[in-house]
């Protein structure tokens, strides 16, 4: 995973877990240490020993079990010349405002 980070430099990375599978504790370590990673959203919370969770208002789904709503995180590219985008997510009970999903931001030089 480092070398396909240093190729592509990323922003923002998103994690397609779950509770109990993918989001590996090294994964995450990796991602939340990286130079220039400006935020690690996650689908799911992870339960994996050792994981070190992103903060919740960039994790969609933080339990596992008859709530679990199945929340989405987004990514749109506004204006693709400018290289600026949008990161939105969905959360049961929480408004945007008070999570800060729906970050912008853009590229600069």
């Amino acid at each position: 995973m480092p070398a396909v980070l240093a190729a592509l430099r990323p922003r923002v990375a998103v994690v397609d877990n779950g509770m109990w599978k993918g989001g590996a504790a090294a994964a995450l370590d990796t991602l939340h240490h990286w130079p220039g990673l400006e935020s690690v959203w996650q689908l799911h919370l992870s339960e994996s020993d050792g994981a070190e969770n992103s903060d919740e208002s960039f994790i969609a789904n933080l339990v596992d079990d008859d709530k679990d709503v199945a929340d989405w995180i987004k990514l749109r590219a506004s204006d693709v010349a400018a290289s600026a985008w949008r990161m939105d997510g969905r959360d049961s009970g929480r408004s945007t405002a008070d999570c800060r999903v729906g970050r912008e931001g853009s590229l600069s030089a």
